[in-house]
């Protein structure tokens, strides 16, 4: 009898992901948590935002925070431009939440 031949289908590459549909985009960005001492009443949000903005070097739009009593608890997002900004970012704050408010 004739060999058998199998015919195998032709490899087909992998597929690329799905693009994001328009109305979805990619954020890059970074959250941080802080306590600080002082009561809520006192906190300066656009002072802080100003301070924050300028020593991350954002503009204060890219900067959202939501602070709740606790001495003052404040949840912090900054959105980036690239993810080497991103990186900048998380470096320069991970020297500043190593510090004290005292410091």
């Amino acid at each position: 009898p004739p060999p058998l031949l199998l015919s195998m289908p032709p490899s087909t590459p992998p597929s690329l992901p799905p693009l994001l549909p328009p109305s979805i985009r990619k954020v890059l960005g970074i959250s941080i948590s802080l306590s600080i001492s002082g009561s809520i009443e006192r906190f300066d949000s656009t002072g802080f935002i100003a301070a924050l903005a300028s020593y991350v070097n954002v503009s204060t739009s890219a900067i959202s925070i939501k602070a709740v009593a606790a001495s003052v608890s404040i949840q912090v997002t900054i959105t980036a431009s690239s993810e080497a900004k991103s990186l900048e970012m998380y470096n320069a704050l991970d020297v500043l939440t190593k510090t004290t408010a005292s410091d």
